[in-house]
């Protein structure tokens, strides 16, 4: 790893000085170390690794649940192609009398 750092002598004092990059963070700009920055990307490195661990492990158990309750495989269903059936009889009534188009007479 490559330090970027200067040495300024002001006034008989010696200063080291390290790189900088600018940083826009909501609606201002700071300027920001580069040693800091590349923390902040290693820390986000580890943090998006056990992010994705515990995304596998959440599948998982998810996956394991459903087989314990359904006893099928999560995958082990098909897909049906088409359009689904219109309702008829008593859903089709029901359908009609939510969406508003037909008067629930009072019995």
């Amino acid at each position: 790893m490559v330090m970027r750092t200067i040495w300024v002598e002001v006034g008989g004092y010696l200063f080291e000085l390290e790189a900088t990059s600018r940083v826009r963070i909501d609606a201002e700009e700071t300027l920001i170390p580069l040693l800091e920055l590349r923390a902040v990307q290693e820390q986000l490195a580890i943090l998006k690794a056990r992010t994705r661990a515990s995304s596998e492990a959440a599948t998982n158990r998810v996956e394991a649940d459903f087989k314990e309750v359904v006893g099928l495989e999560w995958s082990s269903g098909r897909r049906l192609k088409g359009r689904p059936k219109k309702a008829s009889g008593t859903v089709a009534h029901e359908t009609k009398v939510i969406k508003g188009q037909i008067v629930r007479s009072a019995v």
